[in-house]
């Protein structure tokens, strides 16, 4: 009778599988059914399943190729590589956060348990990674967090939208009844309009990309209606307020905002005397926003991400400035009456959270094509960053030795082979990735490569799940990376640790003759934790022979540490009050000195300057007046008592 009862729950088990399109592709499908069934509770259904690398944060190195199954009770992960048995479950109420990113060309699932932070990376779509979070979602505790931001407030964001743009441009003409208008809010607001158009300006001309300021444009006008919608219509400051920066973001889009743009701005305070102009200029912008149709496109912000994406592949931080001159914006907006109810900081959260996701590139993009610079102006930008001594003088002796080998080949004397493959050891937020992006640009301005483009990968983007597929991406992967870089990033995942030939190592044989075929056509560099790689590289022996380039990023010091911080302040326009600097000197040399291999270094003090403007937004949102100097400094009340979590948070 058990017998029977226990075939009728393995059919039904297999039956609900098969419902589930994704199921179809899992390697080694019979053995991780076995595995699954002795597993399932009674009454337990699968929701979803996806497969990819689980990869436990406190034991780096050590990743497992598995299926990950969504029940309505517990995240199941079985191993599907061949003997091994690896089982990790996990009850929905132990998931205290989860969150969505990239890394490479992968999406990684974190999800930050009691004792321990995973990471699952799959090759699954955003799209499709989404749908299998939504199975998790189920348990009211849990928060949703794609893109490492807020998801829940960002989605109720978005479905306010359109409500929001069409009753900003329907209420364009209302003024709250019995509106003060105080004398010192105008002129702080008109100065602030003038600051933020300043800023978007600057980077506007640092880019040198004109279309960028209509995007901008359409994007502050976005900004404006979820500021503003809080309570359904517009006070005069706040139409004052976008006003004078849709004249200052918008030439040549209206004529009479050309005509009063110079005297405007000649001043310091609010022009009282243009305040016909200005109520004229605001009904000509809601004319525009008609004519535009302005819509926000997805959940991001198209002008922040456009500059992030130039970011990326050009090593500035002009979005950093950007994501503070929009963040500043809405809090003016938002204090433009002199008032914050709780509703309005709600919607400022909401509105954070939005500029926050929209500097994530999500998607994997196809690669651009870097700004063709001179080999001066890129070493240039090798100087400028912080640390990394042995990392530009090695890079100063590989030019000196292509310089002479040209020398050598003019005068016709022998030459010896150059070599451009690399191998980057060193702990995460260290430069790696920032150092493999401007090596193509040396490369490319040496002329050894045509684009010297970057294309990041990692076993995720390489590696199938099931057979005959994984030389088929691997090899999609090196076409993109063609006349530049393919950048792989914990490389060392691609060796089976079993001893077994594993999918891995046929992407290590795809891209070993790859390099053979395509010698002259692009660069491979592989990176990771030293241990790691040279354990890696030394089980490669085919693949060590390639590479005679290796580059050790060391942890940044305390000090250098702080010199990065530096670099964000200047970018978001903030200053830091000296108690606020003390304090965080002192937090960052005891994180330094407790280190681990996993460290997070610079992109830990990319994600601490996050946390301290959103703790500094939580403190200051009920001051008024806001003043430039309140907007502008951060204290030590805005920096958390410890670094736990951030140095896992993606940026």
């Amino acid at each position: 009778m058990q017998r029977g009862r226990d075939a009728m729950t393995s059919r039904k088990i297999e039956e609900d599988l098969g419902k589930i399109e994704n199921w179809h592709f899992i390697h080694n499908q019979k053995r991780v059914l076995a595995a699954l069934k002795k597993i399932l509770q009674e009454d337990e259904p699968v929701g979803d399943v996806i497969d990819g690398i689980y990869c436990d944060r406190d034991a780096p190195g050590k990743d497992v190729s598995c299926v990950l199954f969504a029940t309505d009770r517990r995240l199941i992960c079985i191993g599907n590589e061949d003997r091994d048995n690896s089982i990790e479950i996990i009850d929905h109420d132990d998931i205290r956060d989860i969150s969505r990113g990239k890394t490479g060309s992968s999406t990684a699932l974190t999800l930050a348990l009691p004792r321990k932070t995973i990471t699952f990376k799959t090759p699954a779509s955003a799209a499709r990674t989404d749908t299998f979070m939504s199975r998790i979602g189920a348990a009211p505790e849990i928060r949703i967090v794609p893109g490492e931001a807020r998801r829940g407030t960002i989605e109720s964001t978005i479905r306010e939208i359109d409500q929001a743009l069409s009753l900003f441009a329907a209420k364009n003409n209302e003024t709250k009844s019995g509106d003060a208008m105080k004398e010192d809010m105008k002129d702080f607001l008109y100065l602030e309009a003038k600051k933020t158009g300043e800023i978007i300006h600057s980077v506007i001309d640092g880019i040198d990309d004109r279309a960028l300021e209509k995007a901008m444009l359409h994007d502050i006008i976005i900004l404006s209606s979820l500021a503003g919608v809080a309570d359904g219509a517009l006070g005069e400051n706040e139409m004052y307020f976008i006003s004078l920066l849709f004249i200052y973001l918008s030439p040549g889009a209206s004529k009479k905002a050309d005509r009063v743009r110079d005297e405007a701005f000649r001043g310091n305070t609010f022009p009282r005397h243009l305040t016909k102009e200005l109520t004229e200029i605001w009904q000509e912008l809601a004319a525009y926003m008609k004519e535009q149709d302005i819509k926000l496109t997805g959940d991001i912000l198209a002008s922040l991400q456009d500059v992030k994406k130039y970011d990326l592949a050009n090593g500035t931080l002009h979005a950093d400035s950007i994501s503070a001159a929009y963040k500043n914006f809405a809090q003016c907006m938002m204090k433009a009456d002199g008032t914050v109810d709780s509703k309005e900081e709600e919607r400022l959260r909401q509105i954070t959270d939005l500029i926050t996701r929209s500097t994530t590139v999500p998607g994997e993009t196809a690669p651009e094509e870097p700004e063709e610079e001179t080999l001066e102006e890129v070493m240039a930008k090798i100087d400028k960053l912080v640390g990394m001594k042995n990392i530009k003088e090695e890079i100063q002796t590989f030019i000196n030795l292509v310089k002479v080998q040209k020398a050598r080949e003019e005068r016709k004397l022998p030459t010896t082979p150059l070599s451009l493959h690399a191998v980057f050891y060193g702990p995460p937020g260290t430069g790696k990735t920032t150092i493999a992006r401007i090596l193509g640009k040396v490369y490319r301005a040496l002329g050894l490569l045509e684009k010297g483009h970057l294309v990041e990968t990692d076993r995720a983007g390489l590696v199938a799940g099931y057979v005959g597929q994984t030389a088929t991406k691997t090899d999609e992967a090196v076409q993109k990376a063609l006349d530049g870089i393919l950048f792989i990033d914990e490389a060392y995942a691609l060796s089976s640790r079993s001893g077994e030939k594993d999918f891995g190592q046929e992407a290590i044989d795809t891209i070993l003759k790859r390099m053979e075929d395509y010698r002259e056509r692009f660069a491979v560099i592989v990176a990771g934790y030293p241990d790691e790689m040279e354990t890696f590289l030394e089980s490669n022996p085919g693949l060590k022979s390639r590479f005679s380039r290796y580059f050790y990023f060391d942890h940044y010091s305390p000090e250098e540490l702080i010199q990065i911080f530096d670099i964000f302040i200047k970018g978001g326009a903030y200053t830091v009050s000296e108690k606020g600097r003390e304090k965080m000197l002192t937090l960052l040399k005891e994180s330094h000195a407790n280190k681990t291999k996993s460290f997070g270094n610079g992109r830990l003090v990319r994600n601490l300057f996050e946390k301290m403007v959103e703790r500094q937004a939580n403190r200051i949102v009920n001051i008024a007046p806001l003043t430039d100097e309140i907007l502008c400094t951060l204290t030590d009340e805005d920096i958390p008592a410890d670094l736990e979590g951030l140095e896992f948070r993606k940026g």
